[in-house]
């Protein structure tokens, strides 16, 4: 069975006042938290700077080869290094300590440098906590790449700087408390193995093509979509059907009503261009690829199959997308009903709509001859591209019974 590219360890030390309290815990742990809050010499910031001969969870040989210390804002200089340690060592908050490690191909080629490394922690790191409960500007971390092993691993650590959890009974603030879900932690992996592999790149990119091509399929002088009949007759349904106040955007409360018939302009639209068409099927694909690749590394880190579709982005994308394309055709009637010469009485404003809708309408009548022989072009493309492949396959065919 595959194993996941990425696998996380977490563990935390309480500080010196709660220790003391229990004598068989101060034992065990607060040479720890010495360690962890810098109150000794060889300290935990030295070590995820600069490394160790002697690793303080035993799984390190040889001296670390460290890609030096780093926080929210990039690598940390010498003055920076001694703040942080002011701080941990009067911090009465929790310290919390995690390790990410990767599998070795895995590591060797996503996350080598410091520059792999501090980009996805940057982007990821806040994610985590704000998914852990924490508020991510109450948090100071740091972290460092440590490349010695196969296994390259990143050493990361966080405090509170203020207390921000109220006590039920005296309602005094407090620091968290050190127990962090395993879920939390399961979607931290799966986090920081799509942002490393970036699979959603060419997503991010199919989609700006597909918005891209909207604006230039609606605004174009020389765009045949305005004067195709249906599409005119439902953004011209939509037209009369906006409301005269609130916001008009797509996600609007008060456009709720229309949400239908926008998507079926939007589909109408698409259909009728082969750039448009084309571009919004490679975004399809591309949707598809990227839950495709997510199930994959749900799977190999042996996430239950009910929590599964928490990570799934099909149908989020695809309505970001409509969401996207919706406010287009939205500026589109804008730009249409801004056409409409003001009139002061009903019935002067019903002639002049009246008279708008059939100039533009009795345009499609000429071109949407235009149209059809265009829908042909491409029908008579899939047909060659079909044939083309019936006689690959027959070829096919012939070889293996030859071989036979």
């Amino acid at each position: 069975m595959s194993v996941p590219n990425v696998n996380c360890k977490i563990l935390y030390v309480e500080n010196e006042e709660t220790l003391a309290k229990y004598p068989t815990r101060n034992e065990r742990y607060g040479p720890k938290r010495k360690f962890y809050s810098c109150n000794q010499a060889q300290d935990y910031v030295t070590y995820v700077d600069t490394g160790s001969k002697q690793d303080y969870i035993s799984y390190s040989g040889d001296r670390e080869k460290s890609t030096g210390i780093f926080g929210k804002n990039g690598l940390l200089g010498y003055k920076e290094r001694v703040a942080l340690r002011k701080k941990l060592r009067t911090t009465k908050s929790i310290i919390w300590d995690c390790l990410l490690t990767f599998q070795p191909e895995f590591g060797q080629t996503y996350c080598n440098n410091y520059e792999q490394a501090y980009e996805m922690m940057k982007c990821e790191m806040p994610r985590f906590l704000k998914d852990a409960g924490f508020n991510p500007d109450n948090i100071t971390w740091f972290a460092g790449l440590h490349t010695n092993k196969r296994h390259r691993h990143i050493h990361i650590s966080f405090f509170e700087n203020e207390p921000t959890r109220l006590r039920k009974r005296s309602k005094e603030l407090q620091y968290s408390l050190g127990k962090i879900n395993r879920a939390c932690l399961d979607r931290f992996k799966i986090h920081v193995e799509q942002n490393l592999t970036d699979i959603s790149a060419e997503l991010r990119i199919a989609r700006k093509d597909v918005t891209t091509l909207t604006q230039n399929v609606l605004f174009s002088k020389d765009c045949q979509i305005r004067y195709n009949s249906e599409f005119q007759s439902l953004i011209l349904r939509l037209a009369e059907s906006l409301p005269s106040e609130g916001r008009l955007s797509y996600d609007s409360e008060n456009m709720y009503p229309l949400k239908p018939l926008i998507r079926q302009i939007t589909d109408i639209a698409i259909k009728s261009n082969r750039k448009w068409h084309k571009a919004f099927l490679k975004f399809c694909g591309e949707v598809k690829r990227h839950d495709d690749e997510t199930r994959e590394m749900l799977i190999r880190n042996k996430v239950p199959e009910k929590y599964r579709d928490r990570y799934l982005k099909s149908e989020t994308y695809l309505e970001d997308l409509y969401r996207r394309m919706g406010n287009q055709i939205l500026n589109y009637v804008r730009v249409y009903k801004k056409k409409e010469r003001p009139a002061k009485s009903r019935l002067a404003r019903k002639r002049i709509r009246n008279k708008t809708a059939f100039d533009v309408l009795s345009r499609s009548a000429q071109l949407q001859a235009a149209m059809e022989a265009d829908s042909m072009f491409f029908f008579e493309e899939y047909l060659k591209k079909l044939e083309e492949a019936r006689e690959e396959n027959a070829q096919g065919v012939m070889e293996l019974d030859e071989m036979e």
